[in-house]
């Protein structure tokens, strides 16, 4: 099998494996301590030199979750922990893939293997997925008896990000056991603190307009808590603290990711070349990935011209299967200009922390791709941004083409009142909030782009400042139709 390769090329390679412990009956069939060949279907996870899941299938038998634990330093001890939670989560009889063995593979990489849930999907992937809110309703009351039968038994999961659930109906699969923590139980579970904290990180992964939602399903939860007469003080201090604690971990997280966005990890890529720099997404087209560092220009130019201004060229461009992307390059500003803004960061690199902070946020927002950065010594000569192609057009030219449409025009509105909720969750503000920077599609859905003068955590004096000049920024747009003005001076409460 070859190494230091993208895993997507291994698939359909075939792995030798020697079992070293068995947890399944059907899977001890195998011979003890003799190899076993297992073939690579999909790759389903990536942490470079790390860790890689995998879709695979072993003998002709049903298909197979395997972990790989790329040799290096804390190998063992990562396999060993997932392994050894496993091991507690199956003898507490929790909802968990059923683990089958555990071994080490020719390459030197540590392998578990657990059942393959078959046709099921991340929350992440089936939440964000066209999902109805009758749909979501039904999986929140699923998550929220999860847990509650998790924390009954004194185990909580320190990382609940969405992509570490699998849903198929009705049921919920947790997984990643090395992120599991357990506590020596009393008779009620968890304490009430370890309980609050285990919720508010599983409700800060939700978008915030999602919450209430939340909120409504929550007594499946403290029905399921354990104990059959939970005292009204309990419950009335469960909920209290609940609410004080998931506005402080949505920062947190937010915070932390933000940093995140500017560096390598299992998300992102940072590639320093020849007078310049790329951050991307790791799931960017390795060839369009390539056109980016060595030719930005020529694929501008082959692309379809949206906008050419002294400020920035935009056009859509296509990868090799001919899926759209929007590629900005913001170009050179005055040598002034450059000498001022030294230490700042570029406009690109300024939309994409704040692009991918949307979306980590649930605000709407194209996804981010990549930002390109191309520099002379200290200074930041053009910077390029490569996002998704968001559905919809520019919010003027849909109001002008649903002018005699007031309902529509209203849905639009209260979709912007949801997004600047949100902004004040996060004391944010737009900074150039004109109709040509929302994008609106034919069910009224927005989407924001330009985030290059976005602010996060602004300080509250300055924070109500700004919003006020965003709204009036907004408003400006409409000064001239009153009958829009009305709807949109309506629904921003």
């Amino acid at each position: 099998m070859r190494t230091n390769v993208d895993p997507v090329e291994l698939a359909g390679e075939m792995l030798t494996i020697t079992p070293d412990e068995f947890l399944s009956q059907s899977a001890s069939k195998a011979p003890f301590g003799k190899p076993i060949s297992v073939t690579l279907d999909a790759v389903l996870r990536n942490l470079p030199g790390r860790r890689q899941v995998w879709r695979a299938h072993w003998e002709g038998a049903e298909p197979l979750l395997l972990k790989r634990y790329l040799p290096h330093p804390h190998q063992e001890r990562d396999q060993q922990r997932e392994w050894k939670n496993i091991k507690k989560l199956s003898a507490l009889d929790l909802n968990f893939p059923v683990p089958l063995f555990s071994g080490k593979d020719a390459e030197g990489a540590a392998i578990i293997a657990l059942s393959y849930i078959k046709d099921a999907r991340t929350l992440q992937e089936h939440l964000f997925d066209n999902c109805t809110k009758t749909e979501r309703r039904i999986i929140f009351k699923k998550l929220l008896e999860t847990l509650a039968a998790q924390h009954h038994v004194g185990v909580w999961q320190h990382d609940p990000h969405l992509e570490n659930f699998l849903w198929r109906a009705p049921e919920i699969y947790p997984v990643d056991a090395a992120e599991f923590c357990f506590r020596s139980t009393r008779k009620s579970g968890l304490d009430l603190t370890t309980r609050v904290r285990s919720l508010s990180r599983v409700f800060i992964q939700l978008p915030y307009a999602w919450e209430q939602e939340l909120w409504e399903t929550l007594p499946v939860y403290i029905q399921n808590w354990g104990i059959n007469d939970l005292s009204k003080q309990t419950t009335a201090s469960f909920l209290q603290s609940l609410r004080r604690c998931i506005p402080r971990y949505r920062k947190r997280r937010l915070v932390r990711y933000l940093k995140k966005t500017q560096r390598s990890c299992s998300e992102f890529a940072s590639s320093h070349f020849q007078n310049g720099l790329l951050i991307c997404k790791r799931e960017l087209p390795l060839t369009l990935k390539k056109r980016l560092i060595e030719d930005p220009d020529g694929l501008l130019a082959e692309g379809k011209l949206i906008k050419s201004g002294t400020t920035a060229t935009v056009a859509e461009v296509t990868d090799e299967d001919d899926r759209p992307y929007i590629l900005k390059r913001y170009n050179p500003k005055p040598w002034s200009y450059r000498l001022s803004h030294l230490h700042s960061p570029s406009r690109a690199r300024r939309s994409w922390v704040n692009g991918n902070g949307w979306r980590i946020a649930g605000l709407p927002t194209p996804q981010p791709w990549a930002c390109l950065e191309e520099k002379a010594g200290p200074f930041t000569i053009r910077s390029f941004l490569l996002t998704a192609k968001a559905p919809g057009i520019p919010l003027s030219d849909f109001v002008s083409e649903h002018q005699q449409q007031p309902d529509i025009l209203r849905a639009a509105a209260l979709a912007l009142n949801d997004v600047w909720k949100g902004w004040r969750m996060f004391r944010a503000v737009h900074g150039d909030l004109k109709a040509n920077n929302i994008l609106a599609d034919t069910n009224g859905r927005l989407y924001f782009i330009d985030l290059d003068s976005f602010r996060f955590f602004l300080p509250p004096l300055l924070y109500r400042e700004r919003l006020k000049k965003d709204r009036r920024r907004f408003m400006q747009n409409w000064q001239n139709n009153p009958e829009v003005a009305a709807i949109f001076e309506e629904a921003l409460t």
